[in-house]
């Protein structure tokens, strides 16, 4: 994958990695006493964010360190037969 694009797409993944974490952060935040039981709705979010966070990371991580295979642009009117 060419460099240009591999920033692109990193720096996109990371702008959308901070939406997750800050309403994960805000959720925790919101703990007036860490050890007190959440409502099952609440633990729900919390998993979907928590979630979101580990999915999104794991693409930003196969795009920085280059594991995606990356062909480029085939024209297919002009390409040789096989």
């Amino acid at each position: 994958m060419p460099p240009r694009i591999k920033v692109f797409f990193a720096a996109l993944i990371l702008a959308l990695l901070f939406i997750p974490s800050v309403a994960l952060f805000t959720e925790l935040r919101r703990l007036s006493d860490i050890c007190a039981m959440r409502p099952p709705h609440g633990l729900t979010s919390l998993l979907i964010y928590a979630a979101t966070i580990g999915a999104l990371l794991a693409v930003f991580l196969a795009v920085a360190t280059g594991r995606l295979a990356y062909r480029g642009e085939v024209s297919t009117a002009n390409s040789p037969p096989r």
